[in-house]
């Protein structure tokens, strides 16, 4: 993530609320699509569809937040999407998940007396550790962002 990226998202973390959280989940899910894209066959339609429904949903809530009066329980609702959100995440970061491997093997150049070399399966992540990086980013963000709109909604509906 470069500087510029980095500037945005602390410019979006403000108590401001709806449309700079829109904003935020808007920015992480043009990060996060052409990822989605890459993932392997397997968990292309389990995994994967989790994590853009997921972020879907998020966009889906702060347009519920924006047009609500009462917005605490839009606000929990929000926040326990970006926890399973994250434990996504993790799991697609994990290299435990596929140990043996699932992408075709490679094709190696023969030994002298005519048979492929024997290389052990490399394991498989779905997302690399720098994807992951930046994308707990956003996430953090995004979860700062909702912290800030919780405190600020308490405190109105509180006086």
């Amino acid at each position: 993530m470069n500087s510029i990226e980095n500037e945005k998202l602390q410019q979006m973390n403000t108590p401001n609320g709806g449309y700079r959280l829109k904003e935020a989940v808007k920015a992480m899910i043009n990060y996060g699509s052409p990822i989605l894209v890459q993932f392997p066959r397997v968990e292309k339609y389990g995994l994967a569809k989790r994590i853009r429904e997921t972020m879907y949903d998020m966009l889906h809530l702060c347009n519920v937040i924006q047009k609500k009066y009462y917005k605490r329980d839009t606000l929990r609702e929000f926040d326990t999407l970006l926890l399973d959100l994250r434990d996504y995440l993790d799991e697609a970061a994990n290299p435990r998940l596929y140990p043996q491997g699932t992408e075709p093997k490679k094709k190696r150049k023969k030994r002298a007396d005519g048979q492929a070399p024997e290389a052990p399966p490399q394991p498989v992540t779905c997302i690399t550790m720098h994807q992951y990086a930046t994308w707990s980013k956003y996430t953090g963000a995004i979860g700062g962002m909702i912290g800030n709109y919780m405190k600020y909604v308490e405190g109105k509906q509180s006086k």
